[in-house]
């Protein structure tokens, strides 16, 4: 998936994972204050996606390739995992990031 854009007025409902794979740069992701109940996956190299509006997620944020950028938009995720050695970037701006989930590993 490239860009994403939801609406306010949808109702969603998934039960797999969401894989962001674009290799390209300028993709964008909107929310409009739906709450992803699924793992969200970046696993594209040179891709870059820059948030619209703040994320929340009740599962895992993983960042294996590419770019993600918050856009000093607020983000709400259970775990964030970019346990790799692959060229990757986060940029946080001024954006708040709660992980809502405790871990087992540190």
């Amino acid at each position: 998936m490239g860009s994403l854009t939801l609406i306010a007025a949808m109702t969603l409902t998934q039960s797999a994972p969401i894989f962001f794979e674009a290799g390209t740069t300028g993709k964008t992701i909107t929310s409009a204050g739906q709450i992803f109940s699924t793992d969200i996956y970046f696993n594209q190299a040179g891709g870059e996606w820059t948030l619209q509006d703040s994320l929340t997620c009740s599962g895992t944020l993983t960042l294996n390739y590419g770019t993600l950028r918050t856009n000093n938009k607020n983000v709400t995720i259970g775990y964030f995992n970019s346990d790799n050695t692959h060229s990757r970037g986060l940029y946080l701006g001024s954006s708040t990031l709660t992980l809502t989930q405790a871990s087992d590993n540190y």
